[in-house]
């Protein structure tokens, strides 16, 4: 970090500035801003994600920007290695802010292969929401970065919103649903080995990790 005075890594008695900053700064685009409430606890949800995970922040006597890398187990070309997930980009919108986290943001991809406690990275996915023109601009289409996007997937989310979500399967006569048990984590795992262990960037269901254990 001596190479970027401006940047830190956040502790976790920085939550509630951390959480200020964050809900002061919502992601942009056409017709959208979009917030997340990450209260109480800024850190808790990254957790959830996995136990190496790290808050750099951009300021001298404030935050002016933040981001998070979380790094976890994977799945690349079918081999197991580690996979870096770069989220909650938030920056101040002047020239100072751009410059400094360009700057750290190229070393972190260069040297993270390099550093133990980043599980010697060097794979890194993140998602873009297509109306955050911003983001894309800064990103993926600037030509002072050193570094390239490069799309691996269309990315969509659908909310199944009602008290009871497993009436719906109840109308089709060949779905049946049932609240799984201790005795079908070994069928579970299985199956979500099939489909995610040929993915790239899948996430790894094996003897030596399961992220499905290690969300339970």
């Amino acid at each position: 970090m001596d190479r970027h005075p401006l940047m830190k890594v956040a502790t976790r008695e920085q939550g509630p500035e951390l959480l200020e900053y964050f809900n002061s700064a919502p992601m942009k685009g056409k017709g959208l801003q979009l917030r997340y409430d990450r209260s109480p606890d800024f850190f808790r949800f990254l957790d959830y994600h996995s136990q190496t995970n790290f808050v750099f922040t951009v300021g001298e006597d404030s935050i002016e920007g933040m981001g998070t890398v979380l790094f976890r187990p994977g799945m690349i070309d079918q081999i197991p290695c580690s996979v870096c997930y770069l989220g909650d980009l938030r920056m101040n919108q002047t020239k100072r802010v751009a410059v400094t986290w360009r700057r750290f943001y190229v070393d972190l991809l260069r040297f993270a292969p390099e550093i133990e406690e980043m599980n010697y990275c060097r794979h890194f996915l993140t998602a873009i929401i297509d109306e955050n023109q911003t983001a894309i601009n800064s990103l993926v289409n600037s030509d002072k970065n050193s570094f390239t996007y490069q799309a691996k997937a269309p990315y969509s989310m659908i909310n199944l919103l009602c008290r009871k979500p497993w009436l719906l399967f109840k109308r089709k006569k060949t779905s049946q649903v049932a609240p799984a048990k201790a005795e079908d984590l070994d069928s579970i795992e299985n199956y979500l080995r099939q489909h995610h262990h040929s993915r790239q960037f899948g996430f790894e269901f094996s003897q030596t990790y399961s992220e499905l254990r290690y969300r339970l």
